[in-house]
């Protein structure tokens, strides 16, 4: 599944898995039980939330001192959620192409097939693959202490990383993925060359560009909505436009200016680009009446100055936030606003 398919939480995703597998440390593959003891919820998924919130950076999360086992269960969860987005490592033809060499007896023509089918994975999920394959080997060469083989590690592993459907023919073949796991491990070395990658800092840019996009639009929208929130407004004659604030409060609002905060309200990494549309149109037409009742109301009322001033100052913003944006997709050789703080790859 090509990148550009995919949408921004994804990305993410993949440049949390990538980040958490490089805090991997020698201690931490000697750890008993390591990628199969589980933790408690909350904190899997408090880690997991903030791991995919472009506004908390990584390096803030991923502390030298983080448990292990922690870090392995979100590794697991992160796949997981690839998974159940349509996403997995694996796609169905690479799935299907494990499925179809699985009983080959000649090892040679096996590790060939293999080959070809992870050679057909997008360089980013090389990446991935490539790091989980290098931890788990190093996970593995500890095995008098870890008590985690191969097999171990497929077990608790591969049943997030394939795409198959629900009949019992394919769920089996997903339990027997493990299988092919395990044999992907055993010879990492001999698979190595079908996961290079030609050019693998601009693939770790391209996610880190999902970040940075994730983090300009959300923290403007959050500023926005901020703004609408704690604002006295003094609602022209006709009335504005009560909304329920999300600490459950209401409150009346200009009728555009309610339609802003509305668009915030809803506004996800995945729709944010559509979220962006709406806000230019709101901006673009505060000043046409849509509707004829509109058109009256016009007659009769006048927009307060400090609503005026409101709009302006965000019509200001969300230009120049259009423009950061813009440039993050042309990349760092043209040049992203150095006011973006970029989220480190650990």
């Amino acid at each position: 599944m090509s990148m550009a398919k995919e949408n921004i939480t994804d990305q993410i995703r993949k440049k949390a898995i990538l980040d958490v597998l490089a805090t991997f440390n020698a201690d931490d593959f000697k750890e008993e039980g390591i990628f199969r003891k589980s933790v408690e919820n909350n904190d899997l998924t408090k880690n997991v939330d903030s791991l995919v919130d472009p506004l908390i950076p990584n390096h803030e999360i991923l502390v030298p001192n983080m448990d292990p086992y922690l870090k392995a269960a979100s590794v697991k969860q992160l796949l997981r959620e690839l998974k159940k987005s349509h996403h997995a490592l694996f796609n169905q033809e690479i799935t299907n192409a494990l499925v179809a060499t699985r009983d080959e007896p000649k090892k040679d023509i096996k590790l060939e097939n293999v080959a070809t089918a992870l050679s057909s994975l997008s360089d980013a999920n090389k990446l991935i693959l490539s790091s989980l394959l290098t931890t788990c080997s190093d996970i593995a060469a500890s095995v008098d202490t870890n008590l985690m083989t191969p097999t171990n590690l497929a077990v608790v592993i591969a049943p997030n990383l394939g795409t198959f459907g629900d009949t019992p023919a394919e769920m089996m073949a997903s339990v027997q993925l493990n299988d092919d796991f395990t044999f992907i491990i055993e010879n990492k070395d001999a698979l190595a060359m079908s996961l290079q990658v030609e050019q693998p800092i601009q693939v770790k840019s391209k996610l880190d560009s999902a970040v940075n996009k994730g983090q300009l639009v959300i923290s403007m929208f959050t500023h926005i909505k901020q703004e609408i929130e704690n604002k006295d407004w003094e609602v022209s004659l006709g009335g504005g436009v009560t909304v329920m604030l999300d600490n459950g409060n209401k409150k009346t609002l200009p009728k555009h200016a309610a339609e802003l905060y509305q668009v915030c309200q809803n506004t996800t990494l995945d729709n944010m680009a559509e979220s962006m549309s709406k806000v230019d149109e709101i901006l673009s037409n505060r000043d046409s009446p849509k509707t004829f009742i509109d058109w009256v109301k016009s007659l009769f009322s006048s927009r307060k100055e400090s609503t005026k001033e409101f709009y302006k100052t965000t019509e200001d913003k969300f230009n120049n936030l259009k423009e950061d944006y813009n440039k993050i997709d042309k990349g760092p050789d043209e040049g992203v606003q150095e006011n973006v703080e970029q989220r480190p790859t650990i």
